[in-house]
């Protein structure tokens, strides 16, 4: 069961709004990552659905049913089908997930910058576990494996969050030690990945210089490799 509520902000004038019908487009990825059938309302999937959010109603349920046995992990809001800001209850392994195996892009995105920011919010208060960065890294590497994915998105993923990200979530905050923890948490990410890092910068070295996409992942690569103190 999916529950959708939508919340408007209050204008100034605080004139009454009403709900906004709004495209919701959903799929499901299987334990091993793969896209799981589903059903809803009698109807079948193979992969998604896109349904709206209607302008009359502010809130939405919707039963599915899956055609094999779970656990099942969603993906909402594929193409950043709508402009909003979705506040979900997805947990770290469930965006471990979708970083690592959803189709969606940007969903697949999304959830790696999420996860970043956890890491790095993590070290600011001192919780950050070894466990959860080599989750993270794991979900990284199976990520530059991925030969259908462009270099381009590759080099995207590779980057951080912006200091104005994290600082913005932040009260009364520090921007040395943000400044420092987006180093550390590089640092920490590209250590259990030089090997494959330092394979990929020799293996496919005249690839990646042949176009400019290629070049980008070629430098991202340099800068972990740098940031995990190789000297090759």
């Amino acid at each position: 069961i999916l529950r959708f509520v939508q919340e408007l902000s209050a204008t100034k004038a605080g004139t009454a709004l009403s709900p906004l019908p709004l495209p919701i487009r959903l799929g499901f990825l299987s334990s091993d990552g793969t896209p799981a059938s589903f059903s809803v309302d009698g109807a079948d999937y193979q992969t998604e659905t896109l349904f709206m959010m209607s302008e009359h109603k502010a809130e939405v349920t919707i039963t599915f049913e899956a055609a094999e046995k779970g656990p099942f992990t969603p993906s909402l809001l594929r193409d950043f089908s709508a402009p909003v800001r979705l506040v979900d209850d997805l947990t770290t392994d469930e965006r471990l997930q979708l970083m690592a195996h959803d189709v969606d892009l940007f969903n697949r995105w999304d959830s790696g910058q999420k996860l970043l920011e956890k890491a790095i919010h993590d070290y600011l208060n001192d919780s950050l576990q070894d466990s959860f960065i080599s989750q993270l890294s794991k979900a990284f590497s199976i990520l530059l494996e991925d030969k259908t994915i462009r270099d381009d998105f590759k080099t995207q993923m590779m980057s951080l969050p912006g200091q104005a990200v994290i600082e913005s979530a932040i009260k009364n905050c520090d921007p040395v030690a943000v400044f420092n923890a987006r180093r550390v948490v590089c640092q920490k990410l590209a250590l259990p990945m030089l090997d494959k890092v330092l394979a990929m910068l020799s293996d496919d070295k005249l690839e990646l210089t042949m176009q400019a996409s290629g070049r980008h992942l070629r430098n991202a690569l340099l800068s972990w490799a740098i940031e995990a103190g190789s000297q090759e």
